[in-house]
């Protein structure tokens, strides 16, 4: 089941960026980042990705993804690896993700625009008004 959530997963963004991209091309080489590993009690963030949309399916363990709307309202989506989804992330929303599981958990990141060394394409904010004790355990 993980196997199949995650090749769908890819497949859908795949099929997202084909539409954006391959008009012209007959096949296309995507970069994509490491799994991203984050450690029980670990935030990732809170930062802005200024240049790429963003992707991440838990593949091991469980992650609660904290998103900021442009109205400034916290949005919570948990996900795991028994019950996967692909978050999107779009450029200029600040998210940060957090494990409140007692395991490392392991998030795909898949982004339309690949990091690069010294891009300054994140911005690091902050989260001052989100009640973060009440995730952690």
């Amino acid at each position: 089941m993980l196997l199949s959530s995650i090749f769908y997963a890819k497949l859908l963004l795949l099929n997202i960026i084909e539409k954006k991209f391959m008009a012209d091309k007959d096949f296309l080489v995507i970069k994509l980042e490491k799994v991203s590993s984050v450690f029980p009690g670990q935030v990732k963030g809170p930062h802005i990705h200024t240049k790429r949309n963003s992707y991440f399916s838990c593949i091991h363990g469980s992650v609660t993804f904290i998103v900021k709307d442009k109205n400034g309202k916290y949005h919570e989506i948990e996900t795991n690896s028994d019950e996967p989804t692909l978050i999107h992330i779009p450029k200029n929303i600040a998210s940060a993700h957090l494990n409140s599981g007692n395991e490392i958990a392991h998030v795909l990141t898949l982004a339309d625009v690949s990091w690069k060394p010294n891009d300054n394409e994140m911005e690091n904010v902050t989260f001052d008004d989100y009640d973060w004790k009440r995730l952690k355990t």
